[in-house]
């Protein structure tokens, strides 16, 4: 037997947290220089959120642009968050705002729209905004990152709201 006592990582997957926090010991600046560039593996914790049926949420970014890129990584991903047949409903309102308003449609964000992830902003035209909102509160979207400005009088009921920080990093 290996290592005695250890803990498989898959049984404890908080180990490595709690050695990472044993190794700082009560080195108050070592812990805050440590908790300012620790960053979660997002699709890791989608990906998590998904199977303990934590979805729908809204992760709150504060950057338009980091909501988009985001947005850009889960469309380059392999995961799916949506079934064929929810699949296949994204792409009948895709289609619909596509004749209606082509000007609102963000091509490069439809990938990740079907596999039910978007971006929501005031950079984005109010048609892509609509659709991303009933989307959303048909349950066909699973997660959509979106700045503050969502939170001013959007009925958009998610189970987790995920916060990804309290305020701009300005040195």
């Amino acid at each position: 037997p290996r290592g005695g006592s250890r803990t498989n990582r898959r049984d404890d997957p908080y180990a490595s947290e709690r050695s990472l926090v044993d190794m700082m010991g009560n080195d108050q600046v070592m812990q805050r220089k440590t908790n300012a560039k620790r960053v979660p593996n997002i699709e890791a914790l989608i990906v998590r959120m998904h199977k303990q049926a934590m979805l729908p949420a809204i992760w709150f970014i504060l950057s338009r642009k980091e909501c988009d890129l985001q947005t850009m990584r889960m469309s380059a991903s392999t995961v799916a968050l949506t079934t064929d047949a929810e699949q296949a409903l994204i792409r009948i309102e895709a289609a619909a705002l596509q004749a209606d308003q082509p000007e609102a449609m963000r091509d490069n964000m439809l990938p990740a729209l079907i596999k039910g992830v978007s971006s929501h902003h005031a950079g984005c035209l109010p048609g892509w905004k609509g659709m991303v909102e009933r989307l959303f509160q048909r349950g066909l979207l699973k997660l959509v990152f979106a700045t503050g400005t969502l939170a001013a009088g959007i009925n958009m009921p998610a189970r987790t709201t995920i916060i990804g920080a309290l305020g701009r990093k300005t040195d």
